[in-house]
């Protein structure tokens, strides 16, 4: 009301600059908690922004942007991502390596450049202003932290950023593209987000990418190309192969800085040339889940990545022979689609499919084929579908790990779904679905 009452003051400095209508809360550290208090109680607010925020109460349903230093001592990343993880789309997540709790204040400012004001207060007030209290005052503010003036150019653009797009300047969220790292290449940023996805539009297939990272989608039916982060692609079902099995794989695209060209030699649990030991599951999983979201398997882990610089990064083969794949069959056998997931991983960790010729031409697979996961998935319909031979009714599944039940763990593994074809009917393929991620990327 104060705001709206400067505005309309013909004789204030902010005379006619603010819309009273678009509002958003920010605090920092226990002013970041106070700024979370505001969840419902007056509609002209339209996001909140947390500055290494203090723990709150309360789950906001408006966009979120969360901005911490990576160092921070009293509000560490961790804390801050358990705020962050449970909360609902559209959320955002800023951590900046060599920041800390105070990085956001003048303070840190005035310490580098040499007035320690922390020292002078605790000579003032001695016991009053104890070691401990002096611990936090310089939290951000030591001789190792980031200097502050560059760390401020990193909130203000990230804030700013925010607040354009969640009030409607900018259409699209300009600067909150993960391409926008590569403003502060001498920064260590662990920038996070999740937007909401598309509606189903009947007759289409909308892809959704909710990871951090661009992904390009090979298919074997129609060209797909880049799916960038946060965007959507939209496909006529009649576009893609009918009554044939149409793959789409999904493969994160980095850049030579996030994956140098030897990371992927490191990938030695694969066991050397393919063939020669069965790809299992376990080799995809942890301590390898890194490679396993972004190298080629078919190179990797045996000294060729440095030489070839193809493993990984801008110049890696996506060749469709590995990585998490959507399988789709428009108006099959009797007039059902087929939505299907698939990994190959068997029946557990070191107990891949069956080794051809062992179960027959129909239910083996060769040494040297791969785990078909990299990139977390879930597909959705707006209507109704079966799901194996139980016929359990279902909307969708979904693959978070390799070893996710929904797919394919060998060929003939009972995990068909069948979903009748309609003119109304509508699919939703994300990827990085409801907050999964994929790893840090190794740079």
């Amino acid at each position: 009301a104060l705001l709206e009452a400067t505005s309309d003051d013909n004789g204030s400095l902010l005379a006619g600059t603010v819309d009273a209508e678009q509002v958003a809360t920010l605090g920092h550290s226990a002013g970041g908690r106070v700024a979370f208090a505001f969840l419902t109680e007056r509609p002209q607010i339209k996001t909140h922004v947390g500055y290494a925020t203090v723990p709150f109460e309360g789950t906001p349903t408006l966009p979120v942007l969360l901005l911490l230093g990576a160092e921070d001592e009293a509000i560490t990343p961790a804390t801050t991502l358990a705020i962050y993880d449970p909360l609902a789309p559209p959320k955002r997540y800023v951590a900046v390596g060599g920041a800390g709790h105070n990085s956001f204040t003048d303070q840190c400012e005035i310490i580098y450049n040499g007035n320690d004001v922390i020292a002078a207060a605790q000579a003032i007030f001695g016991p009053l202003f104890p070691d401990s209290l002096a611990a936090l005052a310089r939290d951000g503010c030591r001789e190792e932290n980031m200097p502050p003036s560059e760390f401020w150019k990193i909130a203000q653009h990230y804030t700013v950023a925010h607040l354009k797009y969640v009030f409607g300047e900018n259409s699209q969220p300009l600067g909150l593209e993960t391409g926008a790292l590569a403003l502060f290449p001498e920064a260590d940023i662990d920038y996070r987000f999740s937007t909401p996805a598309p509606e189903i539009t009947a007759g289409q297939v909308t892809f959704f990418n909710h990871c951090a990272a661009d992904l390009t989608l090979r298919s074997s039916g129609p060209a797909l190309g880049s799916l960038a982060s946060g965007r959507a692609l939209s496909v006529p079902i009649s576009a893609f192969n009918a009554g044939a099995q149409n793959a789409v794989i999904a493969y994160p695209n980095l850049s030579a800085d996030q994956c140098s060209v030897d990371f992927c030699d490191g990938w030695t649990a694969l066991g050397g040339v393919p063939g020669t030991v069965q790809r299992a599951g376990f080799m995809w999983e942890a301590p390898n889940e890194t490679y396993a979201a972004y190298c080629n398997p078919n190179l990797s882990g045996r000294s060729l990545c440095a030489v070839q610089k193809n493993c990984c990064g801008p110049d890696m083969v996506q060749d469709g022979t590995f990585g998490t794949t959507w399988e789709f069959t428009p108006s099959g056998a009797a007039d059902l689609d087929y939505a299907d997931l698939s990994t190959n991983y068997g029946s557990g960790p070191n107990t891949p499919p069956n080794l051809c010729p062992t179960g027959g031409p129909d239910d083996c697979v060769s040494a040297a084929a791969n785990i078909f996961f990299n990139v977390p998935i879930k597909w959705t319909s707006n209507q109704t579908c079966s799901f194996t031979s139980a016929e359990t009714t279902i909307t969708g599944l979904q693959c978070l790990e390799a070893s996710c039940p929904d797919a394919y763990q060998h060929p003939t593994d009972d995990k068909q779904s069948s979903c009748p074809s309609d003119s109304g009917r509508g699919y939703l393929v994300e990827y990085c679905p409801d907050g999964q991620a994929l790893p840090t990327p190794p740079g």
